[in-house]
């Protein structure tokens, strides 16, 4: 029967007085374990309140606000994208599922509770995402053809194994709490990164950031009011993006264009202006410059620029 229904759908809604919330995790429990020879398209819920699962060629699942803790044989060779949000579960339970889609090319693990240090493993993986805003979760990455990688959160960090550095082209980390040594080393290991973004990271101070292949590079300090005096040595870059307080070092040669946000000081000396008329000098653009100052105290700043 399991294998012939098209549609399952539950409902933890109850009519008839008391719902049993532990009870009902478990029958969805077993309701997946029995789909495991089946494939899954799609998986749409609101938390706990409807869970549609749909028997046929498998591309994609989204799961929120589910244990899936004894979700161990369950095997889906076909699927394409997996994102799970607020999913209960271990970390050798994750690894299992990521190893058993043979053909995973996406996947978005979103304030999972219950993973430490989770191994990502794959072979087929192109795109991940992975999210941790409270509890503390180390993740290793080991997928041999990953392109972009997103990592966001405070309580999240990251390790890539050996496999993962050579088709990296998309590196993006928000909120993340790591020291400039680890950000060079990185990207020194990254030989075809293109595009790089980095929002709000706490403990960056003057990361040196060297890549002969890098073509776009945004950097935003918008939560924090001390100075990001990055190095860049990045020939090709072409597109600089940068949102913040003013630093000494963010310029660059031969760029095609900059769009450069700074927050300007309660007070500002002579010394500021004249370093910030340095940075957009050696901001050689050759299509365009936009630049906003975001304080009222400077709107004579145009008198002085030539």
């Amino acid at each position: 029967m399991w294998y012939s229904l098209p549609v399952l759908c539950f409902h933890d809604c109850s009519d008839g007085g008391f719902f049993d919330l532990r009870k009902f995790n478990k029958f969805v429990q077993t309701c997946l374990e029995k789909t495991r020879k089946n494939d899954l398209l799609n998986v749409t819920n609101t938390p706990l309140t409807k869970i549609e699962f749909v028997l046929r060629q498998p591309q994609k699942i989204s799961i929120t606000d589910v244990r899936l803790w004894r979700f161990h044989s369950v095997s889906l060779p076909s699927l394409a994208s997996m994102n799970l949000e607020r999913v209960k579960l271990n970390d050798e339970t994750l690894h299992k599922r990521v190893l058993g889609c043979r053909c995973l090319k996406e996947l978005i693990l979103d304030d999972c509770d219950g993973i430490s240090r989770p191994i990502i493993s794959s072979l087929s993986l192109k795109l991940l995402e992975a999210h941790s805003e409270y509890d503390e979760v180390t993740f290793h990455v080991e997928a041999a053809k990953l392109e972009s990688f997103l990592g966001t959160g405070v309580a999240a960090y990251f390790e890539f194994g050996l496999s993962s550095y050579g088709t990296l082209r998309e590196l993006s980390l928000f909120r993340s709490r790591f020291a400039d040594w680890w950000l060079e080393e990185l990207i020194l290991k990254l030989p075809i990164l293109e595009s790089l973004t980095l929002c709000d990271s706490r403990y960056l101070d003057a990361p040196k950031i060297r890549s002969l292949q890098l073509k776009y590079l945004s950097i935003e300090r918008i939560g924090y009011s001390h100075t990001l005096d990055a190095k860049l040595d990045c020939p090709n870059l072409l597109l600089f993006e940068y949102e913040g307080f003013l630093g000494k070092n963010l310029n660059h040669q031969n760029l095609l264009g900059a769009e450069i946000k700074i927050y300007g000081p309660e007070e500002c000396d002579m010394n500021w202006f004249i370093n910030l008329l340095e940075i957009l000098s050696s901001l050689n653009c050759s299509q365009y410059l936009s630049l906003d100052v975001s304080s009222e105290k400077l709107i004579s700043l145009r008198s002085i620029i030539p």
